[in-house]
């Protein structure tokens, strides 16, 4: 299967993991004003060539994207006399031309020989307050697999956020749906917390601006709706 085939069948699972608006397939760099640039590798390519690494590199800067499009097809160029390998260099994209700036903003570029693969970066509201959400699932798988617990072990996380009226609890509360199914458990205020809780672990962390406390408990909590989709009451072990 080509690149371009398994990119286009992987397009929702990319948009949804990297947070990103859309995706570009295509094989025309020019239309996008995408060339590549190379870099030497300091570290590498510094220790070889010694002295002659301050002369050779800004010949490496300047080669062409033709010239890198060789480099690649053939694995080694011969610069100045030195021949180099591609470990020895870094390839990037640069975007050209007139709207190369507002391109270079709103896209990040790959490519895997002709297939030039562009991310559309930008961020609007919605994609930012989603991104924090995912950050709140990724602090709670976190605590659980701290807390030694398998994906199967029923748990309700309660959460706490500092200062009151941060914009971190409505944003909580806006993605609580995608929170809960992400991490197969309930998510919920501290102020709901019941009394002698069986407490699991719980964990201080900062996301943006604001404080989050969490921690885990035993068993679901009364009303959530678990695995079967049926509203379960709090389980043995949880609170009481």
């Amino acid at each position: 299967m080509s690149l371009f085939l398994q990119v286009r069948g992987m397009e929702k699972y990319i948009l949804e993991e990297l947070n990103v608006r859309s995706l570009v397939l295509t094989s025309d760099k020019q239309k996008y004003g995408v060339a590549l640039r190379a870099e030497p590798d300091h570290k590498t390519l510094g220790a070889r060539l010694k002295g002659a690494f301050k002369t050779v590199t800004p010949a490496i800067k300047a080669l062409t994207d033709k010239e890198i499009q060789k480099f690649l097809s053939e694995g080694k160029y011969d610069v100045l006399g030195h021949t180099l390998e591609l470990t020895d260099i870094r390839i990037m994209f640069s975007f050209t031309g007139p709207a190369a700036k507002e391109l270079s903003e709103k896209y990040e570029a790959h490519s895997d020989n002709d297939v030039l693969i562009l991310l559309d970066v930008t961020q609007n509201e919605g994609m930012m307050e989603e991104g924090i959400a995912r950050e709140v699932i990724n602090r709670v798988q976190k605590l659980r697999k701290r807390a030694h617990m398998n994906v199967s072990d029923p748990a309700t996380v309660y959460y706490e956020v500092s200062p009151k009226g941060n914009a971190l609890s409505n944003i909580i509360q806006k993605y609580l749906d995608m929170i809960e199914s992400t991490v197969k458990g309930p998510l919920r205020p501290a102020e709901k917390s019941p009394r002698n809780c069986v407490k699991i672990a719980e964990e201080m962390s900062k996301i943006k601006e604001a404080d989050l406390k969490l921690v885990a408990v035993k068993g679901f909590c009364e009303g959530f709706a678990g695995a079967s989709g049926d509203a379960s009451p709090i389980m043995e072990t949880a609170c009481k």
